[in-house]
């Protein structure tokens, strides 16, 4: 069972985030030994394989990552597993592949192998290569081909978060071949002086949804997506786009780039003031959605994350009821998918993570904002009415003891009243008629002697009646 939190020692927290979380989540995807592929191929997902692969080439570059022999079995798998996926691709013809024609899936590939060939550069065969470049190129020109005539063609549902993928996607591809984006976009005739990224980023705003989110000491106006998830890769794609223009300089300060960089900071407030127990959501979209916001806040000058906001997901998403012992998040494939990208990328730009664990502790505790939550103040309104009911309840059960002990009077007087005409009667010496109330009575002295009698009775017994009244009070 992994340790917890609070287990950990003296060391930085991101270094044994690294060791008893990320590395465990790796080599839950190294799979079978005798298989040549990462885990995620066996359910056929292509999108997963992309994302394992390109974790696995983050944790490549940790110090302390993967030992060497389990490096080793690593590599070679991201090799077999990137072969599959060229294998994988469809051909729509002798310029465009898609995977499942789907904008978010080709995206996701595509930019496996915008950095696939340099990261395992020493594994490829000169075919490797060709086949690379020329999937890789065909991949893009659908992507463009789809985002430039978005508003034409009928596909699947797609969403904000396609478009955000094809922006980072791109953006990638701007810096990495340059020549190539620019010969594609020219075939697709944009604008004079337009690029597609431009483009793309415009759509992405046109969609964008605001509203007035109050807090406790007034209103902010934040931005979004759909939610959480879909907002944190939106803002991860224009996050890029942002990155990107920035390495120009006349660009840099454009009325498009500084409207993309108002919509990242209220972006960031919606994804902070909507997380609620840790988490944003379900499993998935925790873990992709801290990914996401780690990912922007790591590029973003002006802005940092919020230590609390970054724990408190960390230690939801590390607990032993679902990071389990053989390193996966639940046995589920696709969740350790997002699993071990927030993690990496938490033991990466996570500023507060080269401390220690007390350290870490002692920060988001005490930079945790001091608020009621909706689910604490519902409890405490309950717990008023339950005491006020409870204080009905005992008003009527003292009521009701005193009903008893005067029921218990008047029920005693009756008795008493019952053995005395019973102790007359058994003398056979009187004669009552209840209809005419005509009484034959003894002589003189011996119905007083008689009436002393009843009279003695009826005292002793008067006491004990009382006290089980009381005793019932």
């Amino acid at each position: 069972m992994p340790i917890q939190f609070y287990q950990f020692g003296t060391g930085p927290f991101r270094d044994q985030l690294l060791s008893h979380f990320i590395v465990p989540a790796a080599r839950w995807f190294l799979g079978e030994k005798t298989s040549a592929y990462l885990l995620p191929q066996m359910s056929g997902s292509h999108w997963e394989c992309a994302l394992a692969v390109e974790a696995m080439f983050s944790i490549f570059e940790f110090e302390n990552g993967l030992p060497g022999s389990d490096e080793l079995l690593a590599r070679e798998k991201c090799v077999q597993t990137i072969r599959w996926l060229i294998s994988r691709a469809t051909m729509i013809d002798a310029k465009r592949s898609t995977w499942d024609g789907v904008t978010w899936d080709t995206a996701i590939c595509s930019r496996l192998l915008l950095t696939a060939e340099k990261e395992l550069d020493s594994s490829w065969s000169e075919r490797d290569k060709d086949n690379i470049a020329l999937i890789r190129e065909n991949s893009i020109r659908w992507l463009v081909e789809s985002t430039f005539h978005w508003d034409r063609d009928v596909r699947y549902p797609a969403g904000p978060p396609d478009l955000a993928q094809v922006l980072n996607t791109l953006a990638l591809m701007s810096r990495s071949h340059p020549e190539v984006l620019e010969k594609i976009e020219n075939e697709v005739q944009l604008d004079s002086g337009e690029k597609i990224v431009d483009r793309i980023a415009r759509v992405l705003l046109g969609m964008e949804q605001t509203k007035s989110q109050q807090l406790s000491d007034g209103a902010i106006e934040v931005s979004y997506w759909v939610d959480c998830f879909n907002t944190s890769e939106v803002i991860e794609g224009l996050a890029a786009y942002v990155d990107l223009k920035s390495e120009v300089s006349e660009e840099a300060g454009s009325a498009l780039v500084e409207a993309v960089r108002t919509s990242l900071f209220r972006a960031i407030q919606y994804i902070e003031t909507h997380q609620v127990d840790a988490t944003w959501g379900g499993v998935a979209d925790t873990c992709g959605t801290l990914y996401g916001y780690l990912r922007v806040t790591s590029r973003l000058e002006e802005i940092v994350p919020q230590n609390h906001t970054v724990f408190q997901a960390l230690r939801w998403m590390c607990d032993e009821k679902q990071a389990l012992d053989d390193g996966s998040f639940l046995h589920t494939s696709y969740v350790t998918v997002f699993y071990m990208m927030a993690l990496v990328e938490a033991y990466r730009s996570w500023q507060l993570g080269h401390k220690s664990g007390s350290e870490v502790y002692d920060v988001a505790l005490w930079s945790s904002p001091a608020q009621e939550t909706v689910e604490r103040s519902r409890r405490i309104g309950l717990q008023i009415e339950l005491d006020d009911e409870k204080r009905i309840v005992a008003k009527l059960q003292h009521r009701l003891r005193n009903m008893t002990v005067v029921i218990a009077a008047a029920a005693l007087s009756a008795l008493q009243f019952a053995v005395l005409l019973a102790i007359l009667g058994l003398m056979g010496s009187i004669k009552i008629d209840m209809v005419g109330m005509n009484i034959d009575l003894l002589d003189f002295d011996e119905f007083w002697t008689v009436f002393g009698i009843g009279t003695a009775v009826i005292l002793v017994l008067t006491p004990a009646a009382v006290s089980l009244a009381f005793r019932g009070k």
